[in-house]
């Protein structure tokens, strides 16, 4: 996944809000659902070492801003919002 847009590089931003996610306490592997207004998503597993895409559009590119839900193993969850920006979360 090498995604670069409206000035956001997207591997850098998810691992910005793993790590912060981390600091919070939640614990890893996590689920990552992305979702953009254009109908674009992507679902990701992600642990330290690895990224598995399990679900993704292909038809649509993400278009910002991406809404982003983050589950952890002990089902504890954040919302993100990634704009021009960074991200945010709520």
């Amino acid at each position: 996944m090498n995604d670069f847009f409206e000035g956001i590089d997207l591997n850098d931003t998810l691992s910005q809000i793993c790590e912060e996610c981390e600091t919070e306490g939640m614990e890893p592997p996590f689920i990552l659902c992305l979702a953009s207004r254009n109908g674009a998503i992507r679902c990701l597993r992600v642990d330290h070492a690895k990224t598995e895409t399990l679900a993704e559009t292909k038809q649509e590119e993400f278009i910002l801003p991406i809404t982003m839900m983050v589950l952890d193993q002990h089902d504890e969850a954040a919302h993100v919002t990634i704009t021009t920006e960074g991200p945010r979360f709520h």
